[in-house]
């Protein structure tokens, strides 16, 4: 680098590293972090990628990236491997891309996300700590073992609500005997006015 202002370099020696083989149809290396780069544009530190390591039996990038300043933990984002889009949080049967955790929702927001659940059908509901403020069913695209897409509805009325903060619950019922497996706990905050 030259300590001229501004700042001014150039390369001596470029190494183009091996990229990870990908399936047909799935993201590269080089689009998961910029994926997960792209999640973190609002953040008030300059993020570099690590690196991205492909997961293929889960369909997805774990990619590690590091501050610039020192004052910043790395951190770890999972990115869909086939969808490119930043999962917001995920279990064995679940995984939610929108809205993000701890958003504030309005009173008629859209969960879109992936599920791998027998029959493609799972159950929601949306409580506050004290009450069902709404529950159902949905569908994803394709049934477990594979992933498929799914996009819920969600409508609650705000006055019902007894709490600052909400969570949207995703499980598979049980056709053997109705208790729920997968629990998906996803946090969020309800917005009385705006609708999403």
């Amino acid at each position: 680098m030259r300590e001229s202002f501004p700042e001014q370099g150039t390369a001596s020696k470029i190494i183009l590293l091996p990229q990870t083989k990908v399936p047909p149809g799935w993201i590269s290396e080089q689009q998961a972090v910029q994926a997960a780069l792209a999640s973190l544009a609002e953040a008030e530190a300059i993020w570099t990628g690590e690196e991205g390591v492909l997961d293929e039996a889960g369909e997805q990038w774990t990619v590690s990236l590091a501050a610039a300043q020192e004052t910043a933990e790395p951190r770890s984002i999972s990115v869909d491997a086939k969808s490119g889009r930043i999962i917001q949080m995920q279990n064995d049967a679940f995984r939610i891309f929108a809205p993000a955790a701890s958003e504030s929702v309005g009173s008629s927001f859209t969960v879109e996300g992936k599920a791998r659940v027998a029959e493609a059908a799972f159950l929601w509901e949306l409580e506050d700590g004290h009450n069902i403020l709404a529950q159902g069913r949905g569908m994803a695209s394709a049934s477990a073992p594979e992933w498929g897409d799914f996009t819920v509805r969600v409508n609650y009325d705000p006055k019902q609500v007894t709490s600052p903060h909400l969570n949207l619950i995703l499980f598979a019922g049980s056709a053997k005997d109705g208790s729920r497996g997968h629990e998906l706990i996803f946090p969020l905050i309800p917005r009385e006015s705006a609708q999403n």
